[in-house]
Protein backbone atom coordinates (compact mmCIF):
# COMPACT_ATOMS: atom_id res chain seq x y z
CA UNK A 1 0.00 0.00 0.00
CA UNK A 2 1.03 3.57 -0.68
CA UNK A 3 2.07 5.87 2.16
CA UNK A 4 0.38 9.28 2.11
CA UNK A 5 0.45 12.24 4.44
CA UNK A 6 -2.49 14.36 5.54
CA UNK A 7 -1.49 17.23 7.80
CA UNK A 8 0.54 15.68 10.62
CA UNK A 9 -0.85 12.17 10.03
CA UNK A 10 0.79 9.49 7.91
CA UNK A 11 -1.49 6.95 6.23
CA UNK A 12 -1.47 3.54 4.65
CA UNK A 13 -4.05 2.90 1.98
CA UNK A 14 -4.64 1.79 -1.59
CA UNK A 15 -5.06 3.54 -4.94
CA UNK A 16 -8.81 4.01 -4.46
CA UNK A 17 -8.60 5.09 -0.82
CA UNK A 18 -5.16 6.38 0.12
CA UNK A 19 -6.28 7.61 3.58
CA UNK A 20 -7.60 4.38 5.07
CA UNK A 21 -5.37 3.68 8.04
CA UNK A 22 -3.58 6.29 10.16
CA UNK A 23 -0.26 4.82 11.27
CA UNK A 24 2.04 7.62 12.40
CA UNK A 25 2.09 11.18 13.69
CA UNK A 26 4.82 13.61 12.77
CA UNK A 27 4.48 17.19 13.98
CA UNK A 28 1.23 18.23 15.62
CA UNK A 29 0.39 21.72 14.35
CA UNK A 30 -1.29 24.09 16.79
CA UNK A 31 -2.16 21.25 19.13
CA UNK A 32 -4.67 19.83 16.64
CA UNK A 33 -4.72 16.32 15.18
CA UNK A 34 -7.06 16.32 12.19
CA UNK A 35 -7.84 13.03 10.48
CA UNK A 36 -8.89 12.74 6.83
CA UNK A 37 -12.69 12.28 6.31
CA UNK A 38 -12.06 8.82 4.78
CA UNK A 39 -10.03 7.46 7.72
CA UNK A 40 -11.25 3.94 8.51
CA UNK A 41 -8.78 2.97 11.25
CA UNK A 42 -6.23 4.51 13.58
CA UNK A 43 -3.19 2.65 14.91
CA UNK A 44 -3.37 1.77 18.58
CA UNK A 45 -1.64 4.29 20.84
CA UNK A 46 -1.30 6.79 17.97
CA UNK A 47 -2.94 9.57 19.97
CA UNK A 48 -2.89 8.13 23.49
CA UNK A 49 0.18 9.94 24.83
CA UNK A 50 -0.24 13.08 22.77
CA UNK A 51 -0.40 16.63 24.15
CA UNK A 52 -2.78 17.67 21.37
CA UNK A 53 -5.66 19.77 22.65
CA UNK A 54 -8.05 18.85 19.86
CA UNK A 55 -8.58 15.59 17.98
CA UNK A 56 -11.10 15.48 15.17
CA UNK A 57 -12.25 14.03 11.87
CA UNK A 58 -11.81 16.82 9.35
CA UNK A 59 -15.20 16.59 7.71
CA UNK A 60 -18.40 18.60 7.73
CA UNK A 61 -19.82 18.37 11.27
CA UNK A 62 -16.85 16.08 12.08
CA UNK A 63 -18.65 13.11 10.50
CA UNK A 64 -16.49 11.24 8.01
CA UNK A 65 -17.17 8.23 5.84
CA UNK A 66 -16.25 5.65 8.52
CA UNK A 67 -15.52 7.62 11.68
CA UNK A 68 -16.78 10.70 13.49
CA UNK A 69 -15.39 12.83 16.29
CA UNK A 70 -16.85 14.40 19.42
CA UNK A 71 -15.27 15.60 22.71
CA UNK A 72 -11.84 14.54 21.35
CA UNK A 73 -13.10 10.97 20.98
CA UNK A 74 -13.02 9.15 17.64
CA UNK A 75 -16.18 7.06 17.16
CA UNK A 76 -16.89 4.35 14.58
CA UNK A 77 -20.08 5.25 12.69
CA UNK A 78 -21.20 1.65 12.08
CA UNK A 79 -21.64 0.71 15.76
CA UNK A 80 -21.14 3.97 17.74
CA UNK A 81 -18.07 2.55 19.46
CA UNK A 82 -15.22 4.79 20.68
CA UNK A 83 -11.98 3.59 19.11
CA UNK A 84 -9.62 6.13 20.69
CA UNK A 85 -9.32 9.50 22.31
CA UNK A 86 -7.10 11.85 24.31
CA UNK A 87 -7.65 15.07 26.27
CA UNK A 88 -11.23 13.87 26.54
CA UNK A 89 -13.69 16.31 28.08
CA UNK A 90 -16.53 13.79 28.40
CA UNK A 91 -17.88 10.56 26.98
CA UNK A 92 -20.23 11.46 24.10
CA UNK A 93 -23.91 10.57 24.41
CA UNK A 94 -25.16 7.61 22.42
CA UNK A 95 -21.95 5.55 22.37
CA UNK A 96 -22.52 1.82 22.86
CA UNK A 97 -19.01 0.59 23.65
CA UNK A 98 -15.42 1.63 24.24
CA UNK A 99 -12.84 -0.43 22.37
CA UNK A 100 -9.83 -2.19 23.92
CA UNK A 101 -6.99 0.25 24.69
CA UNK A 102 -9.11 3.23 23.54
CA UNK A 103 -7.76 5.64 26.17
CA UNK A 104 -4.47 3.89 26.94
CA UNK A 105 -2.36 6.28 29.08
CA UNK A 106 -4.43 9.18 27.76
CA UNK A 107 -5.32 12.41 29.53
CA UNK A 108 -9.02 12.61 30.40
CA UNK A 109 -11.36 14.82 32.44
CA UNK A 110 -11.28 14.42 36.25
CA UNK A 111 -14.84 13.08 36.22
CA UNK A 112 -16.32 10.84 33.55
CA UNK A 113 -19.98 9.86 33.44
CA UNK A 114 -20.78 7.01 31.09
CA UNK A 115 -24.03 7.41 29.12
CA UNK A 116 -26.89 4.96 29.65
CA UNK A 117 -26.35 3.63 26.11
CA UNK A 118 -22.88 2.30 27.00
CA UNK A 119 -22.94 -1.49 27.34
CA UNK A 120 -19.28 -2.50 27.19
CA UNK A 121 -15.87 -1.20 28.17
CA UNK A 122 -13.08 -3.12 26.48
CA UNK A 123 -9.99 -4.58 28.08
CA UNK A 124 -7.30 -2.11 29.16
CA UNK A 125 -9.51 0.70 27.85
CA UNK A 126 -8.46 3.24 30.50
CA UNK A 127 -5.10 1.80 31.61
CA UNK A 128 -2.91 4.47 33.21
CA UNK A 129 -5.31 7.32 32.45
CA UNK A 130 -4.11 10.64 33.77
CA UNK A 131 -6.27 13.03 35.87
CA UNK A 132 -9.20 10.63 36.28
CA UNK A 133 -10.70 10.91 39.79
CA UNK A 134 -14.29 9.72 39.49
CA UNK A 135 -16.23 7.43 37.15
CA UNK A 136 -20.01 7.08 37.21
CA UNK A 137 -22.00 4.48 35.31
CA UNK A 138 -25.63 5.27 34.47
CA UNK A 139 -26.72 2.42 32.18
CA UNK A 140 -28.67 -0.65 33.22
CA UNK A 141 -26.56 -3.03 31.11
CA UNK A 142 -22.78 -2.94 31.42
CA UNK A 143 -19.85 -5.29 30.92
CA UNK A 144 -16.29 -4.47 31.97
CA UNK A 145 -13.16 -5.84 30.31
CA UNK A 146 -10.20 -7.09 32.30
CA UNK A 147 -7.68 -4.42 33.35
CA UNK A 148 -10.10 -1.76 32.11
CA UNK A 149 -9.07 0.83 34.75
CA UNK A 150 -5.72 -0.64 35.78
CA UNK A 151 -3.10 1.82 37.09
CA UNK A 152 -5.42 4.84 37.13
CA UNK A 153 -3.32 6.31 39.95
CA UNK A 154 -5.64 9.25 40.72
CA UNK A 155 -8.97 7.35 40.60
CA UNK A 156 -10.79 7.82 43.93
CA UNK A 157 -14.47 7.04 43.37
CA UNK A 158 -16.26 4.44 41.23
CA UNK A 159 -20.05 4.19 41.05
CA UNK A 160 -21.07 1.06 39.14
CA UNK A 161 -24.68 0.57 38.11
CA UNK A 162 -27.33 -1.62 36.64
CA UNK A 163 -27.00 -5.25 35.75
CA UNK A 164 -23.23 -5.60 36.04
CA UNK A 165 -22.58 -9.22 37.01
CA UNK A 166 -18.80 -9.44 37.09
CA UNK A 167 -15.80 -7.33 38.03
CA UNK A 168 -13.06 -8.96 35.94
CA UNK A 169 -9.46 -9.54 36.95
CA UNK A 170 -7.18 -6.53 37.36
CA UNK A 171 -10.09 -4.21 36.62
CA UNK A 172 -8.97 -1.71 39.28
CA UNK A 173 -5.49 -3.13 39.91
CA UNK A 174 -2.97 -0.45 40.91
CA UNK A 175 -5.68 2.17 41.60
CA UNK A 176 -3.96 3.13 44.85
CA UNK A 177 -6.10 6.24 45.50
CA UNK A 178 -9.41 4.35 45.24
CA UNK A 179 -11.37 5.03 48.42
CA UNK A 180 -14.98 4.39 47.40
CA UNK A 181 -16.53 1.83 45.09
CA UNK A 182 -20.28 1.30 44.79
CA UNK A 183 -21.03 -2.26 43.69
CA UNK A 184 -24.58 -3.16 42.60
CA UNK A 185 -26.36 -6.23 44.02
CA UNK A 186 -26.28 -7.85 40.59
CA UNK A 187 -22.52 -8.52 40.89
CA UNK A 188 -21.99 -12.22 41.59
CA UNK A 189 -18.32 -12.55 40.67
CA UNK A 190 -15.32 -10.44 41.65
CA UNK A 191 -12.19 -11.77 39.98
CA UNK A 192 -8.72 -12.09 41.40
CA UNK A 193 -7.12 -8.81 42.50
CA UNK A 194 -9.82 -6.44 41.42
CA UNK A 195 -8.20 -3.87 43.69
CA UNK A 196 -4.73 -3.52 45.07
CA UNK A 197 -4.64 -2.88 48.82
CA UNK A 198 -1.41 -1.31 50.04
Amino acid sequence: GACKKYGSVQYLGNAEEPYLYAVRLSDVDDGVIAFHPNTAGIAQELISKTDAKSILIEAEDNIGKYLRSENNCIIRNSDSSIICGANVTGIPKGVTSIDDYAFYEATVAEELTFPSTLEKIGESAFVGCKNLKKVTFTGSKIELGHSSFENCKTLETVALSGKLTEIPDHCFFGCNALSEIIIPDSVTKIEYLFIYIK
